[in-house]
C-alpha cells in the first residue's frame, strides 16, 4: 500500500515536469525567434528618439537592420523646393552640402508638411546618433542648409564601417569639362540679408589646391558653379603672394544668419577658361591679360563697371572743369589748376553702395572719385554740387575725406590720416556711399563722417584731381555693400574628383 502510493507520487511528479518543461521550451524556442529577429536588440523601437529643433518636425522614428525612417518636416513659414534630407554622424562638422552623407529626396516641402523618409545606414555598433540636415531652395537662394533633429538610433545591424555610408550621392551637377571640384562655403553672420544681386569677394588659397588649379594671367583652368551645374559670372582681381582674390555675382544674394554653398571647379591644367563672356570660364581685370581687356567680364559681376578700354570715353561720360586727361586703354586726369573733373551719368546710386577704382597717382597732391547729384563741376574752391567722396593722394595727401553741400557751401565733416607714407603705385581705393557719409581705403583705414545731411541718391561718379596732380584708373567699378559693412565670411572644402 505505501508502495502505490509513493509509485503514484512520482509519476504525477513526472508527468507535472514533462507539462511544464513542454511549456518552457516552447517559450524557450520563442523568446529565441524574437531575438532572431531583433525585436530585443538594444530596443529597436524603445530608445530610438527623435527631436526636432524649433521650427522643423521629426516624429514615429524606428531604427532597425539598417534602415532608419521617421517623419520629417518643416514650419518655417517659408516653402522648400529640391529637398534633400541627409543624416549626418555625431562628430562631424557642420555639412555645406548633403553630399557623401546617407541621404533621401523630399523634393518639395510646404510649411507645416512633412512626410516619411527613410534613410540606409551602417553603423559598427548597435547604437548611432547624429542629425537630420536639410539641403533646399527657397525663394531666390538655392543651396541653402538648416539642422532639422537630433536623433539616437537602438538597432542597427553591426557591421565593419564606423561611418555611415550611402550609394546615393547628391553632389552638385558639374560643368563640362571640369575634373575636381571644392565646396566653397559662403556664410553671412549678419542678422540681414546682402542686397541682390552681391558682389562676394572670394580669396583663394593657391598652395590648398597646388595639384589642380592653374594661373598665370594668360590662362586660368578653374570656374565657379551652382549646385545645378550653372556658371557663376567671377572676375579675378588680383594674384599675389599665392592668393587668388576673386569676385561673385551672387544673383540671389545670401540671407540673414545663413550659408550658401557654391563650388569651385578645376579643369586639367592644359585647359584655358578664361573667357569675358560672363556666361562661362572666369573673367580677370582689364590690366591681368597680355591684351588689355582680353578676358575682362566686369560688366557682368558689378553693377557698374568701366574698363576704360580704346582712346574715348565710355557711353554716358562727360568731363567738365579743367579736365586734361585723355583714355587710352585706363583712364588719366590731370588738371593744371584747382579742380579738373570727369563725371559719368551711366548711374542711378542710392546709398549704402560701393565705388571702387584702381590708380595710381603722380603727384603729391590730391585725387578724388566719388558720387555727385550732378556733371555741375566748376574751378576754385567752389568745388562741385552736392557729393561725397574719397580723397587720397601722396606726401601731404595722405587722408581720407567726406564733403557734403552744395557750390560754395561745401563743408569738410570728416578728415583722418591713412596709415601710410606715399600713394606708390596701383591700390584699390574705396568710396562707400551710405546715410550716414563713410570713406575708406580698402584694406587699411575707413573715416566716419559724423553728423551732417547727405545725398540720399545719385546720378553720377566722378573722377578728379587738384593742382597738377595725374590720376591714373584703369577700373572703375560700383557694387552692392555688405550687411553692416562685413563681407561673408568663405570656407573652402577639399578638392574631389568629379
Amino acid at each position: 500500500m505505501i508502495f502505490n502510493i509513493a509509485s503514484q507520487k512520482a509519476q504525477s511528479a513526472m508527468e507535472y515536469l514533462m507539462t511544464y518543461g513542454w511549456a518552457i521550451l516552447i517559450i524557450a524556442i520563442v523568446l529565441a525567434a524574437l531575438f532572431s529577429l531583433g525585436i530585443f536588440s538594444s530596443g529597436s523601437l524603445i530608445g530610438t528618439t527623435c527631436i526636432a529643433n524649433s521650427g522643423f518636425l521629426c516624429g514615429t522614428p524606428i531604427a532597425h537592420g539598417t534602415t532608419f525612417t521617421a517623419s520629417i518636416g518643416q514650419a518655417t513659414g517659408a516653402q522648400w523646393t529640391n529637398v534633400v534630407l541627409c543624416f549626418v554622424p555625431n562628430g562631424a562638422p557642420a555639412p555645406s552640402s548633403c553630399s557623401g552623407y546617407p541621404s533621401v529626396t523630399a523634393g518639395n516641402l510646404q510649411s507645416g508638411e512633412s512626410g516619411t523618409f527613410s534613410f540606409t545606414l551602417s553603423s559598427s555598433s548597435p547604437t548611432a546618433s547624429g542629425y537630420i540636415w536639410a539641403q533646399y531652395d527657397e525663394a531666390t537662394y538655392t543651396g541653402l542648409m538648416s539642422e532639422v533633429a537630433t536623433v539616437t538610433m537602438k538597432g542597427l545591424t553591426p557591421s565593419s564601417s564606423s561611418t555611415p555610408t550611402s550609394s546615393t550621392s547628391t553632389g552638385p551637377t558639374i560643368p563640362s569639362g571640369i575634373a575636381y571640384y571644392a565646396n566653397v562655403v559662403i556664410t553671412n553672420s549678419q542678422s540681414s540679408a546682402t542686397p541682390a544681386p552681391f558682389q562676394q569677394e572670394v580669396q583663394i588659397p593657391e598652395s590648398d589646391y597646388s595639384n589642380y588649379i592653374s594661373y598665370n594671367g594668360v590662362s586660368a583652368n578653374f570656374e565657379f558653379f551652382s549646385s545645378s551645374g550653372s556658371v557663376i559670372p567671377a572676375w579675378i582681381e588680383s594674384n599675389s603672394s599665392g592668393t587668388l582674390t576673386a569676385w561673385l555675382n551672387i544673383a540671389g544674394g545670401i540671407p540673414a544668419s545663413n550659408s550658401i554653398t557654391v563650388y569651385l571647379g578645376f579643369a586639367p591644367k592644359s585647359t584655358n577658361l578664361l573667357s569675358s563672356s560672363g556666361t562661362s570660364g572666369i573673367g580677370e581685370a582689364p590690366q591681368l591679360s597680355s591684351t588689355y581687356a582680353q578676358y575682362d567680364d566686369g560688366a557682368d559681376v558689378f553693377n557698374s563697371y568701366w574698363n576704360f578700354a580704346g582712346t574715348s570715353l565710355p557711353s554716358g561720360w562727360t568731363s567738365a572743369g579743367s579736365f586734361g586727361g585723355s583714355v587710352n586703354n585706363g583712364l588719366t586726369v590731370t588738371s593744371s589748376y584747382n579742380w579738373g573733373g570727369v563725371a559719368s551719368g551711366a548711374i542711378t546710386a542710392t546709398p549704402p553702395i560701393v565705388l571702387d577704382a584702381y590708380e595710381t597717382v603722380t603727384t603729391a597732391q590730391a585725387t578724388n572719385i566719388g558720387f555727385s547729384t550732378s556733371t555741375s563741376f566748376s574751378t576754385g574752391y567752389s568745388y562741385y554740387n552736392s557729393y561725397q567722396y574719397f580723397q587720397a593722394g601722396s606726401s601731404d595727401y595722405t587722408y581720407a575725406d567726406v564733403q557734403t553741400g552744395t557750390g560754395s557751401s561745401q563743408t569738410a565733416i570728416a578728415t583722418g590720416t591713412l596709415p601710410i607714407a606715399s600713394n606708390s603705385g596701383y591700390n584699390v581705393y574705396s568710396a562707400i556711399f551710405t546715410s550716414s557719409g563713410v570713406a575708406q581705403l580698402q584694406n587699411y583705414a575707413s573715416v566716419d563722417s559724423g553728423s551732417s545731411t547727405f545725398l540720399s541718391s545719385a546720378s553720377y561718379v566722378f573722377a578728379s584731381v587738384y593742382e597738377g596732380a595725374t590720376e591714373k584708373i584703369q577700373w572703375l567699378r560700383t557694387r552692392a555693400y555688405p550687411p553692416n559693412g562685413i563681407m561673408p565670411s568663405v570656407s573652402f572644402g577639399s578638392a574631389v574628383a568629379s
